[in-house]
Formats: structure tokens, C-alpha cells, sequence
């Protein structure tokens, strides 16, 4: 079985991050036998140790080069616009939505990692986490005020 998945590793702790992605891939009894990453130079030498250990091939992609990542690129253009478009939706002024745009743009991550697409039969989150969709009943549209 082939997969991708996509991460940022902004992390304080790089390697033990993909260590715990590894981890959780074998544990869904997935081999990892590549992992791709930009090779932009943050974090390389932690990651690399993890890779050696475990006996992944590491794929470099030419630093700050988006034509490589367009998957990448594209999704989270996406998801700035649907975050834009939710605070705009919610009626909110322009410094309301600079406030708050973090908020929104978890917002519509979270609602898309936990609905289906027409590519998959299941939500996203159930590869991680099978019990994310149990928030799916309790979805509120972004800038409702609550009680």
C-alpha cells in the first residue's frame, strides 16, 4: 500500500516527532521504506539520525522549491481561503479576523481532517485517532457565539 501524508516539522524536537509518526505508521502495520522531505536544512542532521536507525531511505526535494510540493502548497492555500471565507461568513471586521485567524484556520483543518471526501471512504482523522469523529454531532459554523 502507498501513501502520502504531508507534515511540518516546526518542531523543538524534530526527530523524536518522526519518530513517533514512524511509530504510529508501523503500528497500523504500514512500512515506511521512504520519507521525503525539502531539505531545506532546518533539522536535517536530527531527522537523518532517525532515518539511519530505522533503515528509511530519506528523499530530498530541492530547497525552496514549491514546484515539488504542490500537493503541499495547494492544500494550504486552500486552507487560508476557506479560513478567510469562514471569518468573512461570520460577519467579523477586518481586525476581528486578523485576530482571529489562527482560530479559523484550525477550525477548517480539524472539520476537514473529520468529514468524508469523495476520494475516501472514511474521514481522514480515523487513520490517527478512530474516535476524532465523535465531535462530528457537536459542529458549529465558525463565529457563532456561544452560551
Amino acid at each position: 500500500m502507498a501513501g502520502g501524508f504531508s507534515f511540518r516539522v516546526d518542531n523543538p524536537n524534530p526527530n523524536r516527532f518522526v519518530q513517533k509518526v514512524i511509530e504510529k505508521l508501523k503500528g497500523l502495520k504500514h512500512s515506511v521504506k521512504y520519507f521525503r522531505c525539502d531539505n531545506a536544512g532546518e533539522n536535517m542532521k536530527a531527522i537523518t539520525e532517525v532515518f539511519d536507525k530505522e533503515g528509511i531511505t530519506a528523499e530530498h526535494t530541492p530547497p525552496y522549491s514549491p514546484e515539488f510540493n504542490g500537493v503541499v502548497e495547494q492544500r494550504l492555500t486552500i486552507l487560508l481561503r476557506r479560513a478567510l471565507a469562514s471569518t468573512v461568513n461570520a460577519g467579523l471586521n477586518q481586525e476581528t479576523r486578523q485576530l482571529l485567524w489562527a482560530e479559523a484556520v484550525s477550525y477548517n483543518n480539524f472539520t476537514e481532517n473529520i468529514t468524508i471526501s469523495t476520494r475516501n471512504e472514511k474521514p481522514p482523522a480515523t487513520f490517527w485517532n478512530s474516535d476524532e469523529t465523535k465531535w462530528i454531532p457537536y459542529l458549529q459554523p465558525f463565529g457563532k457565539i456561544g452560551m
